[in-house]
Formats: C-alpha cells, sequence, structure tokens
C-alpha cells in the first residue's frame, strides 16, 4: 500500500517538474512575443517619424525657397544655395540619426526576445530533467523501503526474516569475525 502510494508520489512529483518546466517556457516564449511586437512597433514609429522629418524638410525647402524669390536673390547660386544645402544636409543627418536609433532599439527588443525564447527552452529542459531526477530519486527511494521491508516480511526459513535462522547464523558469524578483529564482543551478546 505504502509502495503504490510513493510510486504515485513520484510520479506525481515527476509530473509537477515537467508541468511547472512548460509553464515557465510559456511565460517566457510570450514575454519574447511581447518583445517581438515592441520592436516591431518602434520600428514603426521610427518610419513614421522620419516621414515626417522629410515632410518638414520639403516644406521648409520651399518655404527659403519662396523667402528668397521674394528678396530678389536667386536660390540656385551663392549665399541662398550654400544655406539650402547646409539645411538639406543637417536635416538627412538628423533623419539618419533617427533611423540608427530606430534600428539599435528595435535590434535591443529582438536580443531580449531571442533570449526569453533561449530561458523558456532551458526551462523546460529543466524540467525535464527534474522529473527524471525524481523518478530516479524516487525509485531507488522505493526500492530501498521495499528491500528493508521484505526482510520482516519475508517467511522464517527464506532467508529474509531477522529471526530466521539464516540471518542469524550470519550475524553469529560476522559476531565472530569482527570478535576475531578487536579481541572483544563489540556487539553486546
Amino acid at each position: 500500500m505504502f509502495g503504490a502510494l510513493g510510486a504515485l508520489g513520484v510520479g506525481m512529483g515527476a509530473f509537477g517538474s515537467i508541468m511547472g518546466g512548460e509553464s515557465e517556457r510559456k511565460m517566457h516564449s510570450y514575454n519574447a512575443r511581447l518583445l517581438q511586437q515592441r520592436a516591431e512597433a518602434v520600428e514603426q514609429a521610427g518610419r513614421s517619424q522620419r516621414e515626417i522629418m522629410a515632410d518638414r524638410q520639403r516644406r521648409l525647402k520651399a518655404s527659403q525657397a519662396v523667402g528668397f524669390a521674394k528678396s530678389g536673390a536667386l536660390p540656385s547660386s551663392g549665399t541662398p544655395l550654400m544655406v539650402q544645402v547646409e539645411q538639406a544636409g543637417d536635416m538627412q543627418r538628423d533623419i539618419l540619426e533617427q533611423q540608427r536609433n530606430t534600428m539599435i532599439q528595435a535590434t535591443q527588443l529582438r536580443s531580449q526576445a531571442a533570449q526569453e525564447h533561449h530561458k523558456g527552452r532551458m526551462a523546460s529542459r529543466a524540467g525535464y530533467m527534474n522529473a527524471f531526477s525524481t523518478i530516479l530519486g524516487g525509485t531507488a527511494s522505493l526500492g530501498m523501503q521495499g528491500a528493508f521491508t521484505n526482510l520482516g516480511t519475508q517467511p522464517s526459513g527464506g532467508g529474509g526474516s531477522l529471526n530466521s535462522p539464516a540471518m542469524q547464523t550470519a550475524y553469529s558469524g560476522n559476531q565472530s569475525y569482527v570478535n576475531s578483529l578487536y579481541g572483544t564482543n563489540i556487539y553486546g551478546r
């Protein structure tokens, strides 16, 4: 009866280890999906920001051209041209810097997502390893319990009972051997 309960306990422990590992794997998988979605959102926001910046650049260029035309300056030569070129270069650098920052942030989020996937796989493996360990330990423990239980339950004469003639002979033979080594009866009999 106790052996069946012990085996049931071992089975439940192993099942619990597997389920715990799988639950943790699912949690890490969910976190990875969220991080991946954040990376995609960052990229989309970056694209939108760059489109807004490019649109502002076009409007500023047009506004400068109108201002130069009103003042009578030719926008295609001299200082007006240099101002426009410098302004365009600054805006292009700003757009590229924004694109770079977006790529870095999205890459970091994707890296975190990959780490979450890895943690999930490791948690699942740990669950299976713990289950295997539980089964091995439980089996060994149940085996030892069975061995000690059987010592007192086998029929006398079968050699398993502590009061059986076979066990008494083994005990007295062992006692004689120990007495010969130490010169005294250490068992007190």
